[in-house]
C-alpha cells in the first residue's frame, strides 16, 4: 500500500504497526527538474508572488498583508503583491480597509506557461499554511523546483510545509505569534535584503516527491 510520508502520522492512529508493515512511503509526486533562468529584479522594487486562492475560511492572507505592509513600511523599494489566482469578497475588502503601503495586483488565473514566467520575475514567493496538519499544497513544489526564496505564513506548529522548507534551505517561516516580535520581524528583513535563488539537488533532498519514485513502487 502506496501512502504518503506527510499522512504517516494520521495512519499510526487507524492503523497497527503490523498493517503499517506493508506501508511504502511516498512524497506527492509534484517535483520535477526544471532549468529556470531568471529575469533581473527591477531596481527599487520588491515583487512578492502567491499562486492560488486568498480566501478567508480557508487560506486567510491577513497574516501575509500585515507582514508584507511592515516591509513595506520599512524599505525605500515600491512593494508589490502579484496574486497569480483569485481572492474573495471578505479578503478584498480586508486589504482596501487597511490602505496598505503595498500593492496587490491581481492577475486572475493564468496557464502554467504565464505563471512560469511570473516565477521568473518574482523576488520572494509566499506560501499560506493549512489548518489541517496532513494537507500540502502542491504549489509548495512548484515553488521549490524554482530555487526561489520562499516567505510560509503559519497558523499551527503542525503545518507539513515545514519540514519540507527546512530541508529546502532558501524559505523563511513566520508564525501568527511573530508578527510583533521585533527580532523575527528583523530577521524577516534580513532574508528580504539578501534574497536569492539557490541552486539545489532537490532529487537527492526530496527523492519521494518525484514521479519516477511512486512509478517504480508502483510496478
Amino acid at each position: 500500500l502506496l501512502t504518503l510520508e506527510n499522512a504517516l502520522k494520521t495512519y499510526e492512529t487507524h492503523y497497527s504497526a503490523d498493517e503499517r508493515s506493508n506501508f511504502r512511503l511516498c512524497g506527492i509526486p509534484m517535483l520535477e527538474p526544471r532549468e529556470m533562468e531568471n529575469d533581473p529584479a527591477t531596481p527599487d522594487e520588491i515583487h512578492f508572488l502567491y499562486s492560488g486562492t486568498l480566501q478567508k475560511q480557508v487560506r486567510d492572507p491577513d497574516l501575509a498583508f500585515s507582514v508584507i505592509n511592515k516591509i513595506a513600511q520599512n524599505t525605500a523599494s515600491r512593494v508589490y503583491f502579484d496574486l497569480c489566482g483569485q481572492i474573495d469578497n471578505q479578503s478584498k475588502q480586508s486589504y482596501q480597509k487597511a490602505k496598505t503601503m503595498f500593492e496587490l495586483v491581481e492577475h486572475g488565473w493564468v496557464q502554467e506557461k504565464q505563471l512560469r514566467t511570473f516565477l521568473r520575475k518574482a523576488d520572494v514567493l509566499i506560501s499560506l499554511g493549512n489548518t489541517e496538519s496532513h494537507l500540502i499544497p502542491s504549489k509548495l513544489f512548484t515553488y521549490m523546483a524554482t530555487g526561489k526564496p520562499i516567505i510560509h505564513f503559519c497558523i499551527t506548529e503542525e503545518d507539513p510545509c515545514i519540514s519540507y522548507l527546512k530541508r529546502y534551505g532558501n524559505a523563511y517561516v513566520m508564525f501568527t505569534s511573530d508578527v510583533s516580535n521585533i527580532v523575527k520581524f528583523d530577521e524577516l528583513n534580513h532574508f528580504i535584503a539578501n534574497r536569492h535563488s539557490t541552486s539545489i539537488d532537490l532529487r537527492k533532498i526530496f527523492p519521494r516527491c518525484f514521479p519516477d519514485y511512486t512509478a517504480k513502487n508502483l510496478e
